[in-house]
């Protein structure tokens, strides 16, 4: 969290309600994360997608702000494959 925003970021997550979100859509949704973020919800997320088509890929050694330098190419090829998929 840059600049002490911690706090204001978390507020913002907190008003939009993802959990409460997700599960009123009926659209694939494609999940990324690394292996060294925090990963207690991983299943959750995809417990509550209604299509079956929503996937997840965590990157191994990826940390928490890992969408850079070596796994930006997979990201993007994996997510042009996913719209292309559906």
């Amino acid at each position: 969290m840059f600049f002490q925003q911690g706090a204001a970021q978390c507020d913002c997550l907190h008003s939009v309600a993802p959990a409460d979100l997700i599960p009123s859509l009926n659209i694939p949704i494609l999940y990324f994360n690394g292996s060294e973020d925090h990963r207690d919800s991983e299943n959750k997320w995809l417990e509550l997608c209604k299509d079956e088509r929503s996937e997840l890929k965590v990157y191994e050694g990826g940390d928490h702000f890992f969408c850079h330098g070596t796994f930006v190419d997979d990201m993007l090829e994996r997510m042009h494959k996913f719209i292309q998929a559906v």
